[in-house]
């Protein structure tokens, strides 16, 4: 295995001049390319295509590179690939407030009873994104892909930023044991979903070969008509591109923290780091769906990983509020300072993660008996195989060996002398912005993180409660409504359209009037309560999260010396060095 992180070393004399922009050719240049929107119209909220609006502004604002600065050409444009590209057909679901409140009481009743309440006021239009040359088609990217490997350069560097949805990894191998008469995978139910092709039984995992596993890690970004794309196949399009054209991800979509493994072959940490140039920010860890998707347009109370990214690098949000992540005081903001903001900003369930984070969860480890929050990846490897104090059976070390490492504890104010600027400033600013007791001591942050949990865990065993009493009240009001009208047991009827057109609004009157009915309306706006109540509860736990992830990052970079080989050392300080860099 010394053979994957050695060669990358050898080409990294042109990966560290990229990484630190030194020595990076005045030809060099950025390609920014966006992969957006939903799996079909609707599953593609008009959030989606506000998002891309707001990072193509702000990197066509902000973005420049040596050649274009000295010619003075334009500021850089994004490739983008939306949803069903340049077709005409409606491909986005937003939200008209004036067709809901103007929706006729039958409409709304039926919605209520038999329906989703909430759609009476989606509507559809097509997307207004500048700049679109493609859908999300598999087959479109893929091509587009190979072609990017034939036009870029040496030091030029691409951006791929994802504003979608994103799906879980799955057991392949698990999927195609099952029995006849097994549910099927549905994608568009559950959006980890896509039925197998011809691309998945090529990953399927073969049961006899003992090598093989299923890797968690390798989630998917959802692409048009219901179909994906995985991290390791992402891994392999990457793999095409000239070795030493640095590549950048940003990605919002649910757990999209699987990406984070591109910096690994075919985003596997058993088969060792890819020697390609390659960094990332992710909105969520790779096991939980993170913030945003609303078809809102016009509720500016939504907001999720992407926004704060983008507002941090161009220095205003979306609405035009200045905001400052400047933390080293150089002078511009970088990516890996844009990421800290959206940790230190975001009140949302998202618990943010980056390349070097990867890194660090494989490769070191904590001193003492703590264990991190995210396990290393089971298996790791380093140049010497197997690497000592991850998940990997008998290289676990002694307590003696790990006894002389740093442990994540006492005072943040002393490991903010370790820290970076930008991790510096998430231990400064975020526990500010947590309620609760002070978080002076890493152990403050513990015994809060352990009470917001128990408050996470209560106030979702209330949602539950209620969730089972609105399908109560549901049943008996739908009950109630079917005894009065047998034809809606066959909404789709001759039958039911007659008694609809002929009674409809007497029909809407009475179901109004039912006491089973106002029952229902009750238990749904409670259950909307404890939701938002049990979103709250789960920010507040994030936040957490986040400050004692950065506070075990802080240590896991101070311990990769003593445990890692100097190849390994090196290829984190790279990797870091990739992420400071700016737009």
């Amino acid at each position: 295995m010394r053979n994957f992180v050695t060669r990358w070393a050898m080409c990294g004399v042109l990966g560290v001049a990229c990484a630190d922009g030194s020595m990076r050719s005045a030809m060099a240049k950025d390609h920014f390319l966006a992969i957006g929107g939903g799996y079909d119209a609707s599953g593609n909220p008009a959030s989606l295509e506000r998002d891309l609006k707001f990072a193509s502004a702000t990197i066509a604002a902000n973005s420049t590179t040596p050649a274009a600065a000295a010619n003075g050409a334009p500021k850089q444009a994004v490739e983008i690939y939306f949803a069903d590209g340049n077709d005409p057909a409606r491909d986005v679901q937003y939200v008209d407030q004036a067709a809901a409140k103007a929706c006729p009481p039958l409409v709304r009743v039926l919605a209520e009873l038999f329906g989703a309440p909430d759609a009476v006021a989606f509507r559809y239009r097509d997307h207004t994104l500048e700049g679109v040359v493609g859908p999300t088609d598999y087959d479109v990217m893929e091509r587009r892909f190979q072609e990017l490997s034939r036009e870029l350069a040496s030091g030029d560097r691409l951006f791929v930023i994802a504003a979608g949805h994103g799906g879980e990894a799955i057991d392949r191998a698990a999927e195609e044991m099952k029995e006849p008469g097994e549910a099927e995978h549905d994608a568009t139910a559950d959006p980890a979903g896509g039925e197998s092709d011809e691309r998945n039984e090529d990953d399927a995992i073969d049961g006899d070969d003992e090598d093989a596993s299923f890797n968690p890690y390798d989630t998917s970004l959802l692409l048009w008509n219901q179909d994906e794309l995985l991290a390791s196949e992402l891994c392999r399009w990457l793999d095409e591109l000239p070795r030493d054209v640095e590549v950048v991800l940003v990605m919002g979509q649910c757990y999209s923290g699987g990406f984070a493994n591109v910096i690994f072959n075919e985003a596997d940490a058993k088969l060792g780091l890819s020697p390609a140039a390659r960094s990332g920010f992710f909105s969520q860890l790779y096991d939980r769906p993170a913030a945003g998707c609303a078809a809102d347009l016009d509720d500016e109370d939504v907001h999720e990983y992407s926004s704060y990214f983008w507002a941090a690098l161009g220095g205003k949000t979306r609405d035009g509020t200045a905001v400052t992540a400047d933390f080293d005081k150089s002078g511009a903001v970088s990516l890996a300072e844009a990421h800290a903001y959206a940790v230190i900003e975001s009140d949302t369930l998202d618990v943010p993660v980056r390349t070097s984070e990867a890194l660090l969860r494989v490769f070191s480890r904590l001193g003492g008996p703590f264990e991190l929050q995210e396990g290393p990846m089971p298996g790791a490897v380093t140049d010497e195989g197997i690497a000592e104090g991850n998940a990997a059976g008998d290289s676990t070390p002694s307590d003696d060996a790990n006894s002389e490492l740093r442990e994540p504890r006492g005072p943040l104010a002393q490991l903010s002398a370790l820290a970076r600027p930008d991790q510096r400033a998430i231990l400064e600013q975020l526990p500010a912005k947590i309620g609760g007791m002070p978080l002076g001591t890493v152990e403050d942050v513990r015994v809060e993180l352990g009470a917001a949990l128990e408050k996470v865990d209560d106030a979702n065993d209330a949602l539950d409660r209620a969730m089972t009493t609105t399908d109560e009240a549901l049943i008996v009001a739908q009950n109630e409504v079917y005894a009065a009208w047998p034809e809606l047991h066959f909404r789709e009827s001759t039958a039911a359209a007659e008694l609809l057109a002929a009674q409809g609004e007497q029909i809407a009157a009475r179901v109004e009037a039912m006491g089973s009915y106002v029952t229902l309306l009750t238990t749904r706006e409670q259950e909307k309560k404890l939701t938002a109540d049990a979103d709250a509860a789960e920010a507040t736990a994030a936040r957490l999260e986040r400050l004692l992830r950065t506070v075990e990052d802080i240590v896991l970079a101070e311990n990769l010396n003593a445990v890692a080989p100097a190849e390994i050392v090196t290829r984190y300080e790279q990797l870091v060095q990739m992420e400071e860099r700016g737009l």
